[in-house]
C-alpha cells in the first residue's frame, strides 16, 4: 500500500513493480475461476473491466496503479 501510495502521489507510474498488464491477466483469471467455482462474479468482473478500461486508454505497461487514472475521470 504505501508503494501503490507513493506512486500516485509522485504520479510515478513508468516503471512498474507489476503492471496493467500482468493484474489484468491475474483478475481475468480470477473471474473465470469464480465462474468455475460457482461463486459470487461481481467484484473480479467490477475490477477486470477498471483494468480494460485502463488498458484501453494505453496504460498497458504502467504500474497497476495507474488505474487511478481511469478512476479520477469517471
Amino acid at each position: 500500500m504505501r508503494h501503490m501510495g507513493r506512486v500516485i502521489a509522485d504520479d510515478r507510474f513508468g516503471e512498474p513493480e507489476s503492471s496493467i498488464k500482468t493484474v489484468s491477466a491475474d483478475i481475468a483469471r480470477l473471474v473465470q475461476l469464480s465462474g468455475d467455482l460457482n461463486i459470487g462474479r461481481a467484484f473480479p468482473t467490477f475490477a477486470a473491466d477498471i483494468f480494460q478500461r485502463a488498458h484501453d486508454a494505453g496504460y498497458s505497461a504502467e504500474e497497476h496503479s495507474a488505474v487511478i487514472k481511469v478512476l479520477r475521470t469517471h
